[in-house]
């Protein structure tokens, strides 16, 4: 409300009101419902979400001039910070399984506001811990939307103020923040903050965050090429948290893991590990986890007699994910095709999103598709501008599966 573009109904009635006795104490909703009705709010609603609320730009910047003149826009930045850094951290759990349907949508909505909300911390009360807090809580958001740079630079920021951070806040900015310097290829960077972020959770005798460190270690050799350490690194993460009883982390580790195990050539253990990683993402609600194991358990089960099983489960279980089904589909043909196995650096880049395909039908004529080529020739089907003239319509529909 103060920087985002709109509040919902929800986290209006959360605004701190006067004591309940005081006479100015008054219904948020009865407030809210008069701004409306006055045409100062205005109501958005999109389908079955929270309906929310926002300012015309004109009458935000008057009513941000009304608080600095009254003394009161400390404390509304004050209460809308607190609001967004609990938000965030019960958001932080519930990306976790199920609720990531529902949490991505409204922490991509409030992401404004949670800029703000971090702005004001790192710069108003560099010396409050709960700046560092929320952009702790806001690593995994960042890692799963795929937002790496600014999710570095907010990590950065609160790395970069000394002593505002409690043990356990600091080790879990560490590991995000390497987790991301990770996806960014910065691997000397990514190393030397999950060594740190390790170490500290160690001492603290926390070995959830332990198990999320030491993972991305073995991701980050796996990038490095050295795919027997990484295996190592994510064998021992595997055990943490099957002793914890983590079954998020651990679905996250044994994706890795197959992924791992099958660069290596060791196909009869990487599929088992596939399938009891599908097996908990079932079980956690977790669509996106379930659509990538699937994708990766069709490229790494398909022996002979067992294709046809795979895509079927491909199609059962990948359903609403389309972008993921596509993956799986031209893996699928790949294999069926005889092709070999693609490099290793096309397995590690599998875990970043692909860009939306057209429809075959509204596929461009000069777009077509080209395979591996002989047995065993690396690189994966995809599409690729023919010679033919952009406007062509005549160019060969791609096989389907």
């Amino acid at each position: 409300m103060l920087d985002g573009p709109a509040w919902t109904a929800a986290q209006a009635s959360q605004w701190p009101a006067a004591d309940e006795e005081s006479p100015s104490a008054v219904d948020a909703f009865d407030v809210v419902a008069s701004l409306v009705d006055k045409s100062l709010l205005l109501m958005q609603s999109h389908g079955d979400e929270l309906p929310r609320f926002g300012l015309l730009e004109t009458v935000r910047e008057y009513g941000l001039e009304q608080l600095t003149a009254t003394g009161e826009a400390a404390v509304a930045r004050a209460a809308h910070a607190r609001y967004f850094l609990s938000m965030a951290e019960h958001a932080e759990l519930e990306l976790q399984g199920p609720g990531q349907a529902t949490w991505f949508p409204r922490l991509d909505a409030d992401h404004d506001n949670l800029r703000a909300a971090l702005d004001w911390y790192l710069t108003e009360h560099p010396e409050s811990e709960d700046g560092p807090r929320l952009a702790g809580a806001l690593g995994l958001y960042w890692f799963l939307r795929n937002q790496f740079g600014e999710g570095r630079r907010w990590l950065d920021r609160a790395l970069a103020i000394p002593g505002s951070q409690a043990p356990s806040v600091r080790a879990k900015i560490l590991v995000g923040n390497g987790a991301l310097a990770r996806m960014h290829n910065d691997l000397v960077r990514a190393s030397s903050l999950l060594t740190e972020g390790a170490a500290l959770y160690e001492s603290l005798g926390e070995p959830a965050g332990v198990a999320w460190a030491i993972s991305h270690q073995g991701l980050v050799a796996q990038f490095q090429g050295d795919d027997a350490r990484a295996i190592e690194h994510l064998e021992r993460a595997a055990t943490i948290y099957r002793a914890e009883q983590h079954s998020w982390g651990l679905s996250r580790t044994l994706i890795n893991l197959g992924v791992a195990l099958n660069i290596q050539g060791q196909h009869r253990r990487a599929v088992p590990v596939l399938e009891e990683c599908i097996a908990l993402k079932r079980v956690l609600g977790d669509g996106t986890g379930l659509s990538r194991g699937l994708s990766f358990l069709a490229d790494k089960s398909l022996r002979p007699g067992r294709a046809r099983a795979s895509r079927v489960d491909v199609r059962r279980g990948a359903s609403g994910w389309s972008r993921r089904v596509r993956r799986a589909r031209h893996l699928l043909c790949d294999r069926r095709a005889g092709g070999g196995r693609p490099p290793a650096w096309r397995e590690r880049a599998r875990d970043r999103p692909l860009p939306r395909e057209p429809p075959d039908a509204a596929r461009p004529g000069g777009l077509r598709r080209h395979g591996r080529g002989a047995p065993g020739a690396g690189g994966r089907r995809g599409y690729r501008m023919g010679a033919r003239s952009r406007a062509s319509a005549c160019s060969p529909r791609p096989r389907r599966c």
